[in-house]
């Protein structure tokens, strides 16, 4: 009997936690802000022929952000290879890294 109590007394504490956290800690998050040195990695999925994901590089310097799109490029490639070899299937996403302002001139972002 004193196991049931002990989750119930658990996931009062959870929800307690959680109810607290959501008030105290979470606010708007700003705006972030594009400018001429913002990259942007983008996974492509040809097969349903849109953009999976896209990940922003907003530090003030572009071969900062340069340096970290093409090394977070490197560790999703190698986690498809790691996919693929264990699937033993060839996937067909993959991803490019660009600076922003290419990528709205080939229409792959918005520039709203």
């Amino acid at each position: 009997m004193k196991y049931p109590i002990f989750l119930l007394a658990v996931v009062f504490l959870m929800v307690s936690f959680g109810t607290a956290l959501s008030k105290t800690a979470l606010r708007p998050l700003v705006k972030p802000e594009i400018n001429a040195d913002s990259w942007v990695m983008l996974e492509i999925w040809p097969e349903v022929n849109d953009i999976t994901l896209s990940a922003y590089f907003l530090d003030y310097h572009a071969q900062k952000n340069k340096s970290l799109c093409q090394a977070t490029k490197i560790v999703f490639d190698r986690d498809q290879q790691a996919r693929e070899k264990q699937l033993k299937k060839k996937l067909t996403s993959y991803r490019r890294c660009l600076p922003v302002e290419d990528a709205i001139k080939d229409g792959l972002v918005s520039g709203n």
